[in-house]
Order: C-alpha cells, then structure tokens, then sequence
C-alpha cells in the first residue's frame, strides 16, 4: 500500500496481481488494473516528480513502472533474477 503525497490516492496490491487506487470521493476504485500475474508485494508513488509515477513489484519476479497520468501499460518493466519477493 502506498499513498500519493500530492492527490491523496490510495494505490493497493493485491493477492490476485491487481493494483487498485481509491480516492475519498468513490465507493470504487478509481483505477483497476491488472498489473502482475499472482500476488503484488510491494507498491510505491514517486514523490519526486508530483506522483506521475508508481512502481509495483510482484511475487511472478516483475518490477513495472506506470505513468499515473494514463494508464495505458507500463512504462517500463523488468524481471529480477534470483526469485523471491522484491520491495520497492
């Protein structure tokens, strides 16, 4: 779990690989996507540059970086070599 310093956004990973942000306004979420294949372990907002970017690690070994502006598919991603959970 993270949350955006600028927007107040909650961003939340969850079990089935999916990444959702919740705004104080909705009783949905705002964004859902789908973003590893099995569990999310770590999320994080940049705080540098005025929460644009979040990164998710996932347990199937992935990093991915997402522009929070849209949502169109990760910007970058990457595996890491040697298995196991990776904390942003």
């Amino acid at each position: 779990m993270a949350q955006n310093a600028h927007n107040a956004v909650i961003h939340l990973g969850h079990q089935n690989g999916c990444v959702t942000l919740w705004t104080p306004n909705l009783p949905h979420p705002a964004v859902q996507l789908l973003a590893h294949v099995g569990p999310v372990v770590s999320v994080h907002v940049d705080p540098s540059q005025g929460g644009r970017y979040m990164a998710s690690a996932g347990r199937d070994g992935t990093v991915k970086v997402w522009d929070c502006r849209n949502w169109k598919g990760a910007v970058r991603d990457w595996v890491v070599r040697g298995g196991g959970d990776v904390e942003l």
